[in-house]
């Protein structure tokens, strides 16, 4: 019974690891797109903007290491004692889903300002 239910634990990290790759890979996205956009238009605002963004693309790629390597380490599970790797997995996999929650929070962040520089160019753009 143990077993079924280390599996399950397991098996519900897992599809979260999944998950997290998933929206890793639309933010992978949704940056390249934003880079062109960024490279047609200069001011201080926007230059203001690319600082923020070349932060956020550290903390993506902190975070994406961080998933990749925990996904990693789940593969191998069956090589380690269960208690150990039921123990750090999961201390582990909390810390990194708080790294997600966090993570997020900074991209809606970003996305809303550039929202909002978006919305000004596009008022400067119809005058």
């Amino acid at each position: 019974m143990e077993i079924q239910q280390e599996l399950s634990i397991h098996e519900t990290y897992y599809h979260e690891i999944t998950s997290w790759k998933s929206i890793l890979l639309k933010i992978d996205k949704d940056l390249r797109h934003i880079d062109i956009l960024l490279q047609s238009v200069t001011s201080k605002k926007i230059e203001e903007l690319k600082i923020n963004i070349k932060k956020f693309k550290e903390l993506y790629k902190n975070i994406g290491l961080q998933v990749v390597s925990h996904d990693l380490e789940l593969n191998g599970i069956i090589s380690c004692g269960v208690e150990y790797c039921d123990e750090f997995n999961t201390e582990k996999h909390q810390m990194i889903s708080e790294n997600i929650s966090q993570f997020l929070k900074s991209y809606k962040k970003l996305l809303s300002q550039i929202k909002v520089y978006s919305d000004a160019l596009l008022k400067i753009d119809k005058n």
